[in-house]
């Protein structure tokens, strides 16, 4: 066995189902405001910005990725089309978008909404 598969499983062997489960619907939700701001960003001439913008693009029509935009948003009880046309209303209009309109950046919690991190199986993550 490869020596980061060998760490991959020391580390999950020590956590809990509820740990694992509340750590991967953050991934979804960051992978979703990740999205969202590489869309929104300026168009550029920089490698990096137009090879994140296209990734978005692509992670949005489910075609790449481990974890598929789809995936994702099932993870996070949120409805697929719904949330794609948000992030696209935001890429395309974020002054107006509801997004936009939070108190904050559109960060995973304002989002997609509260999560709380689970340190043992009495509690949830929502």
């Amino acid at each position: 066995m490869p020596a980061n598969e060998q760490v991959i499983d020391a580390q999950l062997a020590e956590r809990s189902s509820m740990e694992i489960a509340c750590s991967y619907r953050a991934l979804c939700s960051a992978m979703l405001v990740r999205t969202a701001l590489a869309l929104a960003s300026k168009p550029t001439t920089r490698h990096d910005t137009i090879k994140n913008r296209k990734a978005a693009r692509e992670w949005l029509k489910n075609k790449e990725g481990i974890v598929k935009f789809h995936d994702a948003c099932l993870m996070l009880d949120v409805d697929p089309d719904e949330i794609k046309k948000a992030i696209i209303d935001y890429a395309e209009e974020t002054a107006a978008s509801p997004i936009k309109r939070s108190r904050h950046r559109p960060h995973s919690h304002v989002v997609f909404g509260r999560m709380k991190y689970a340190t043992d199986q009495n509690k949830e993550c929502t």
